[in-house]
């Protein structure tokens, strides 16, 4: 177990690396992002649920134009590999190698492009919440029946997307 001194150094590392990649996304909503149509222009761009995760910080980067599952390392250093597959308890996620100046590089994978579909901030961070959330917990043992519209029904089961809209709609509604 950590002690405080440990928590507290690991938690700064978090909070400044944290900051960076949100920095960073600010940065380019202001210099690239403002005429592009697909800016939802009720969002800002959002850190969400960031913790440690293996020798990372994974959470969610909310923009208005992207949601994104992200792996930033603890420590900017380079990354070997172009793309890792995650084992989480929800399942397993294929993550791209991407790098910008400020926060260097990290891991990433979308969850929904564009974000038009939010009507809000508070809608869009509750989405990243519960996605944070999902992820550390099994899938639901649901039969294909119940989970899908009937028209959709398939013998394939749910795929990751599909929860995740299903969560929005869940929360959506609320």
């Amino acid at each position: 177990m950590p002690t405080p001194i440990e928590t507290r150094v690991t938690s700064n590392l978090m909070t400044t690396r944290v900051a960076t990649l949100h920095s960073a996304f600010s940065r380019i909503q202001v210099e690239h992002m403002q005429d592009v149509p697909l800016l939802n222009p009720a969002l800002t761009v959002a850190t969400v649920g960031f913790r440690q995760w293996k020798t990372y910080w994974l959470g969610v980067l909310v923009t208005p134009w992207m949601m994104k599952l992200v792996g930033l390392p603890m420590l900017m250093q380079p990354l070997a590999q172009a793309e890792v597959n995650w084992q989480f308890p929800f399942g397993e996620y294929t993550l791209m190698r991407d790098v910008l100046p400020e926060p260097g590089a990290y891991y990433s994978v979308s969850l929904f492009s564009p974000m038009h579909d939010f009507s809000d901030q508070t809608q869009a961070e509750a989405t990243a919440a519960a996605v944070m959330q999902s992820l550390f917990e099994s899938p639901p043992q649901r039969s294909v029946e119940s989970a899908l519209p009937a028209k959709r029904g398939t013998a394939q089961g749910m795929t990751r997307r599909e929860l995740l809209f299903g969560l929005f709609r869940d929360i959506k509604s609320e």
